[in-house]
């Protein structure tokens, strides 16, 4: 037996002991760990007997892959060769390369690749909560029109796992376009915290959620929780929280800024609404007075003028009476004299009062 058959025979007796899945996803990584920090993919195969060989349960399987891929990515590992061939459910050995490739394809963000690659995968598994998270992945980071499905299928898959659902979180996260996308990623954060299944970029994740809703305090204890649990190494990592960490003191206090001059504003705004209104109020009351005043003059005048029509009118009787009862000549003079006297007097009163304008203060 060589060296490396001892070896497989203890990651198998390992594998065996293991008391949880947890135990059995450490017992592998650690294994393969060397390996996948190597510039070949070749340690993808091994994995794949290993499972083979032992019934690794799935979500063990993805949850190894997903770690080591991880690493194999930091070192500048190439992709390893997937086939296309989509008849029927793949073999361990290409249900591994295929995670591994999905894998990589997420961690760097390749939106176009993985949309591509994961509808053929998903002919040979349609049932794969994997491929469904990672095929959601691909559309929120396009914006595609059936993603947020592609997620909620694979959330509600009977083969979800931890590892899926941190896909799905992931993949929420780039949904930007999506209704309701901060509850979303916090109500399901809170599933995966109720399962036990928190990490680091779970809290990130939730971070931005929190921020998204302005709900500053809980985004300050998520990120600080988030930076707690980062692993020690991977500062690209960790830059990003201390950005995001930032980011939510920044918005805070630029929201805070922006109400209290919105304040200010609107203090300043009513007092000049209010003065604006007072002198509007006064304008009115003046031009009421005005109307008032003219109202009250015109009335004045009709009955100045009625007063001299009745006057003329009794003039005339009365001077009228004097002339039938005059006898001589100069009675009858007199009296056309004063009737004429009278006539032209009330004219004259008549136009004085219709060309009068009383002069406003």
């Amino acid at each position: 037996m060589t060296k490396q058959d001892d070896k497989r025979a203890a990651v198998k007796a390992r594998l065996a002991k293991a008391p949880s899945p947890t135990a059995r996803t450490e017992v592998l990584r650690a294994h393969l760990l060397r390996r996948a920090r190597s510039k070949s993919p070749t340690w993808i195969d091994e994995l794949a007997e290993l499972a083979s060989e032992c019934d690794v349960e799935p979500h063990v399987l993805r949850a190894t892959v997903s770690t080591l891929a991880w690493q194999a990515r930091d070192v500048g590992q190439s992709l390893p060769i997937v086939s296309a061939d989509d008849a029927g459910p793949a073999s361990t050995r290409e249900l591994c390369r295929r995670y591994l490739h999905g894998f990589r394809l997420r961690f760097d963000f390749r939106f176009e690749a993985l949309g591509a690659q994961v509808p053929v995968w998903l002919k040979a598994d349609p049932d794969d909560a994997l491929f469904l998270a990672l095929s959601g992945f691909a559309g929120l980071g396009r914006q595609a029109s059936r993603a947020l499905r592609d997620v909620e299928e694979s959330l509600e898959s009977p083969n979800a796992d931890q590892v899926t659902r941190n896909v799905c979180l992931h993949a929420l996260w780039f949904g930007n376009d999506v209704d309701g996308q901060a509850e979303r990623i916090i109500r399901l954060s809170d599933e995966m915290i109720n399962r036990g299944e928190d990490e680091a970029n779970l809290y990130f994740w939730r971070a931005y959620a929190f921020r998204r809703l302005e709900r500053f305090d809980e985004a300050m204890v998520s990120i600080d929780r988030a930076i707690e649990l980062h692993p020690p190494g991977m500062n690209i990592v960790h830059q990003d929280y201390v950005r995001e960490r930032a980011l939510i003191a920044t918005s805070k206090l630029v929201l805070a800024q922006v109400a209290m001059h919105a304040r200010q504003v609107s203090d300043e705004l009513r007092a000049e609404m209010s003065s604006q209104l007072e002198s509007a109020k006064a304008e009115l009351r003046k031009q009421q007075e005005d109307a008032q005043k003219v109202v009250s003059d015109s009335l004045l005048k009709i009955v100045e003028i009625l007063g001299l029509f009745i006057a003329l009118a009794g003039f005339l009787v009365g001077s009228g009476v004097v002339a039938f009862r005059a006898t001589g000549f100069w009675q009858n003079f007199a009296s056309m004299s004063l009737v004429l006297l009278g006539s032209v007097l009330f004219f004259g009163l008549l136009r004085l009062v219709i060309r009068y304008r009383p002069q406003r203060r």
